[in-house]
Order: C-alpha cells, then sequence, then structure tokens
C-alpha cells in the first residue's frame, strides 16, 4: 500500500521485468537494531515475493531520501544478514544501482515522502522490551539462546504496517514456534512423497500476494501443520515450497539424527 496515498498500488513499472528498490534506514549510529532489521526482511521478502512472479529485483540501502545530500553511510552488518536469511542483496552505490529510478521504498515510520519515487511504503515502529527504536539487537537475542530466525518469525507474525512491540515472551513464542515446525518438517520428510497441497499453496500465496499479509500465510501453515486429511510427505513438500518465501529454514533438521 503507497501511504502516501493510503490505497493499493501496482508495484510493477509498466512494461518492464525490473523493480528498483529502495530500503531507507534511519542514520541512528552504533550496532544495528531491531527497527532496522524488520525493514531489511521486509525487503527481502518482497524480493522473494516478486521474484516468483518473473521480475528481476535491484534494491540498495540508504539513510538519505532520493535527491538529498548522502549522509556518512553506515550500512547493517552482513552477519546480522546472514543470520535472518538476507542475502547481500542491498548495493551500497545506490545511485550506481538504482540510477535515479525508484519502483518501491520502503521507510520508517516517520520518514519524509520522497517525490522521485513511485510507491513508498512506510513500515511500522517497532519498540522491543518498551525501548525505542527497537533498540536491541540479534546478539542480544542469540545471548538469551534464541535462534535469530526467530526474530523473522517474530516479523512475520503481523503486518509491515503495524506498529510492533516485541518482548522476549514474544521472541521465546516465536523460537518455540520454529522448533516444533522443524521437527515437524523432519518427521514428515521419512514418509512417502507426495505432492504438495495446492489448497494451502494457494491459500499462502494469494495471502503474500495480497499486500505482502504474512500473517494470513503463517495461518495456512498452522491450520495445515492440524489437518488430518494432509498427508504427511504432503505436508512436508508443502513447508519446503512455502519456505522458499518466508525463508525460516524449515528442513534445516531433515536428515539429522534426533538430538543431533
Amino acid at each position: 500500500m503507497d501511504t502516501r496515498t493510503g490505497e493499493l498500488t501496482e508495484v510493477r513499472p509498466s512494461g518492464s521485468r525490473l523493480l528498483r528498490v529502495l530500503v531507507r534506514g534511519p542514520a541512528t549510529p552504533g550496532p544495528t537494531h531491531l527497527e532496522e532489521l524488520r525493514l531489511l526482511v521486509l525487503g527481502d521478502l518482497v524480493r522473494r515475493v516478486v521474484e516468483r512472479q518473473g521480475l528481476r529485483v535491484l534494491a540498495a540501502w540508504s539513510t538519505t531520501a532520493p535527491g538529498r545530500p548522502a549522509e556518512q553511510p553506515r550500512h547493517p552488518a552482513r552477519q546480522d544478514l546472514a543470520e535472518l536469511n538476507v542475502p547481500q542483496m542491498y548495493a551500497e552505490d545506490v545511485a550506481g544501482v538504482l540510477d535515479g529510478v525508484v519502483d518501491l521504498e520502503l521507510a520508517g515510520a516517520d520518514a519524509a515522502p520522497s517525490d522521485s519515487v513511485r510507491v513508498l511504503v512506510r513500515v511500522g515502529r517497532l519498540l522491543f522490551a518498551g525501548r525505542e527504536p527497537g533498540g536491541a539487537g540479534l546478539a542480544e537475542v542469540a545471548a538469551r539462546g534464541y535462534d535469530p530466525l526467530a526474530v523473522r518469525l517474530a516479523f512475520l507474525e503481523h503486518r509491515y504496517g503495524e506498529r510492533l512491540e516485541l518482548t522476549w515472551e514474544t521472541l521465546g513464542a516465536a523460537d518455540a514456534t520454529l522448533r516444533r515446525w522443524r521437527h515437524g518438517v523432519a518427521e514428515w520428510a521419512e514418509h512417502p512423497g507426495r505432492p504438495a497441497s495446492e489448497a494451502y499453496v494457494d491459500e499462502a500465496r494469494a495471502a503474500l500476494d495480497a499486500d505482502l499479509d504474512t500473517p494470513g500465510a503463517l495461518a495456512a501453515l498452522r491450520r495445515l501443520e492440524r489437518d488430518p486429511d494432509v498427508p504427511p510427505g504432503a505436508k512436508f513438500e508443502t513447508f519446503a515450497l512455502l519456505d522458499q518465501v518466508l525463508a525460516l529454514d524449515l528442513a534445516r533438521e531433515v536428515g539429522r539424527p534426533p538430538g543431533g
């Protein structure tokens, strides 16, 4: 949704198979924090959804709006991106990569609009344990013994435009869900192979195509997990297929010995 107009807008540039995306983070000092990571994960999700539809994505990261003087660059930590399954997709040479054309800008809740951007999407503010703006980082999450991808799942549990208040309890619940799903996927993989469930795949993909409704896609997986009428082999294929977009490493435990 273009937050300047409040209307759903076609992001795809007319007649083009290339989408140019700018992720604009806050110009804050210090390590990458969770509010920035929410922006970066959203950019990665956009890329995965769009590439499934046959488009190519060029993406860049900046802390300044297009056309404004560049500030001292501060780029997200590579290790943080790797731990959240965000590839090195964000170029640092904004002008050289985007060539003055921005089809979609993802920015923080308070970001000023950019006239040169076709569609502006503001991402909801993130607070963590009452801290603003989401000041904790992945190192702090890992120190609690949680999988960093629990953070990605916690982001996906909410619509991107919603204000998100994370707590250690919500991260613990996301971590537990990841472990349960990975255990289930590993078990289902031991059963005879079956095609993915078209009904659940279509439902999840329709949710993602409908303004990136990630909670809707996750709800489909939860119903599938409990559905007694879907064979285990089909559950495995469906989870594995949808994880190509969700990027939660749901097949991580496949082939590992119990407790290994």
